[in-house]
């Protein structure tokens, strides 16, 4: 009698590196190897969860060095960022899932949708931009960009279903131990996210951010 698990290993196709299993319906085209495919997707999700923070961090850098606090508009956009860096955190942590990538899309969708919405109010006031410039952009120009590229990433990355399958099994399943890289990639995020919300309540309080920032922060002790 036929076990059920050696029928399936008869009939699922068998993963190889060939080429010719391109156009083979019983073998699997297979080019990198498990431990790879892996190790490549926690690569990728420690840059997307790096970028969003070294992007809020060079901001808050701005803000304390040239004494220039962020309007309505710039903390909407940090919190887009903040919303990119959850995904990837998530999966770093507890394993990849198409339901963490989903809240980076949301973040990536919110951050254009504020930039633009932000682009469209300069351009109606007829100014030629507002804040300071990197590489010849603005830095809610800057923050579409980034959420377009954000979010053709994402969508290429929910495609890649071969690390949702990984994650489930024995071998790459997450533990409840943290390495230190994950662990000093948590704590920057909580410290980031927690020098930000103070910045926030300094300057607006518990109320609603004014569009055009103060020149100091009115709720300082």
């Amino acid at each position: 009698m036929v076990k059920p698990e050696e029928a399936e290993s008869k009939t699922s196709p068998q993963p190889e590196r060939s080429l010719a299993a391109l156009v083979s319906e019983t073998r699997q085209l297979q080019v990198l190897s498990d431990d790879t495919a892996y190790r490549l997707a926690r690569l990728f999700n420690y840059f997307g969860l790096l970028v969003p923070l070294f992007v809020v961090l060079a901001a808050m850098t701005i803000q304390v060095v040239a004494d220039d606090l962020p309007c309505s508009h710039c903390n909407m956009q940090r919190l887009g960022y903040f919303m990119l860096a959850l995904g990837p955190a998530l999966n770093l942590r507890f394993g990849f899932r198409p339901s963490h990538y989903g809240v980076s899309l949301a973040g990536a969708m919110f951050l254009g949708a504020v930039a633009l919405d932000m682009m469209v109010r300069i351009a109606n006031q007829g100014l030629d931009g507002w804040g300071p410039r990197a590489l010849g952009l603005h830095m809610y120009s800057w923050s579409l960009v980034i959420a377009l590229i954000a979010g053709v990433a994402l969508i290429a990355m929910l495609l890649w279903e071969r690390q949702f399958a990984l994650s489930r099994s024995d071998a790459y399943r997450p533990t409840s131990k943290i390495g230190p890289a994950l662990k000093l990639a948590l704590v920057s995020v909580i410290a980031i996210v927690a020098l930000d919300l103070i910045s926030v309540l300094l300057e607006c309080g518990l109320g609603i951010c004014p569009d055009s920032p103060p020149d100091d922060y009115p709720y300082l002790p």
